[in-house]
């Protein structure tokens, strides 16, 4: 039987002073907590993620999601500062202080998980890094752990320190054209007309911050003990299934599962397959939570 609950926005600042927008989902009495980040450029306000975590809502799960500085509803609003992340320790830092804030809303011993798509993928993972022992399991959604890069990117990479001095909010980075999001022409319709998505080239301190959370990755990733679900298209463009997987084996998590979409794009939880495979993220998670009397 289907679980009700209600649905709560707040803002906050953060350490910066910027304010930021964030969402709850909140059954009355939760079973457990899923923290939620979104991928680069977008917001957890999209009509996606309100299918997405309803999923898990209804099973008794309170989601809390929060946009990312300079995206989505968050501060800052002006174009300038957009998509621009000045360091990725921003990001861990605002998701760091509100996953803690979420935890502190239940009592003890209600088990918290933290997940995200893209973008997301990389924070959660850091944030799993920086307190394993706050978290009952990692969920992986086309995770940005690594890009397959292209001859242009491998230029930018090797000029990326130069040109992040010189012209950090140059729009120049290769990154997410919208063919690449999805096969379903619908999908990426919907994408390029949301007023809080930005698809497209990345400014150079963003697509700098990328290269440094991957790094923070590849450098720390081996230590990751908790357990990991991941999902991934076969067909992603944006984002590396491989890289995905070679954290997964190189990992020292025994409970660890690497879920293949296949001939899915990048885009997972929208058109044709969102009902799967939001499935398997919700079959995962309740499986990992302790069994009731």
């Amino acid at each position: 039987m289907a679980v009700s609950y209600q649905v709560a926005e707040s803002t906050r600042l953060n350490r910066r002073q910027q304010k930021l927008w964030s969402i709850a989902y909140l059954p009355q009495k939760p079973r457990a907590v899923l923290v939620w980040h979104h991928g680069v450029g977008e917001s957890n306000d999209r009509a996606k993620y309100k299918t997405f975590f309803d999923a898990f809502a209804k099973n008794g799960i309170a989601v809390y999601a929060q946009d990312a500085h300079g995206m989505g509803k968050s501060e800052p609003s002006n174009s300038a500062d957009r998509v621009f992340v000045r360091s990725v320790d921003h990001l861990v830092d605002d998701a760091e202080e509100f996953a803690t804030a979420a935890r502190g809303q239940h009592p003890e011993g209600v088990p918290c998980f933290v997940g995200g798509v893209s973008m997301g993928g990389m924070i959660s993972t850091l944030l799993a890094l920086r307190q394993q022992q706050a978290w009952k399991g990692l969920l992986l959604q086309s995770a940005a752990i690594n890009v397959e890069k292209n001859f242009v990117q491998r230029i930018t990479e090797a000029l990326a320190g130069i040109l992040n001095v010189l012209v950090p909010r140059a729009r120049i980075v290769p990154a997410v054209p919208a063919e690449y999001l999805s096969k379903d022409p619908q999908v990426r319709k919907e994408t390029m007309d949301d007023p809080y998505t930005v698809v497209g080239n990345m400014k150079v301190a963003t697509g700098t911050m990328f290269l440094h959370g991957f790094a923070q990755i590849a450098q720390t990733g081996s230590t990751l003990s908790l357990p990991i679900f991941a999902i991934h298209g076969t067909e992603d463009k944006v984002t590396s299934p491989k890289a995905v997987r070679a954290l997964l084996d190189g990992c020292a998590s025994k409970d660890k599962v690497f879920v293949p979409v296949e001939g899915g794009y990048h885009e997972l939880i929208m058109g044709a397959g969102t009902a799967e495979a939001t499935q398997h993220h919700v079959d995962w998670l309740l499986k990992h939570l302790p069994a009731t009397t």
